[in-house]
């Protein structure tokens, strides 16, 4: 009977040997596996920042060179000229511009917003003559 409980015994000090060796294998692969994330967290955080940095210096390269500054330029002298255009057409043709309608349409509400008023003073002063 001693031989079976030694026999038993040893069946599970070795189980309990192998749980422990199979438990810290698992520590150590997730150390190595934060050690590994960490390790590409800032390989790419690095080449992010290099990245920015030549593509802000490609962008104030480009945007210094003079063909660039010549074609704003001419951007803005064309908006310029088009917004002039348009705005004699629209004279030409006696037709209310964007800006015109908003006025007209803040004066409409004002005067809606005045009428109102009257109306709930009158109502106010009718339910009280009476």
């Amino acid at each position: 009977m001693s031989e079976q409980v030694d026999f038993v015994q040893d069946g599970i000090n070795r189980f309990n040997d192998a749980y422990r060796s199979v438990d810290e294998g698992v520590k150590h692969l997730q150390q190595r596996l934060e050690a590994g994330r960490k390790t590409v967290e800032r390989e790419i955080d690095t080449r992010r920042k290099l990245f920015e940095e030549q593509t802000r210096g490609q962008i104030e390269q480009i945007q210094g060179h003079a063909v660039v500054q010549r074609v704003l330029s001419i951007k803005s002298d064309t908006t310029r000229q088009i917004e002039t255009s348009i705005q004699s057409l629209l004279d030409l043709f006696d037709i209310a511009s964007k800006s015109d309608i908003q006025r007209v349409d803040k004066k409409l509400k004002q005067l809606n917003r005045k009428l109102r008023d009257l109306e709930q003073a009158k109502t106010t002063n009718g339910a009280t003559a009476a």
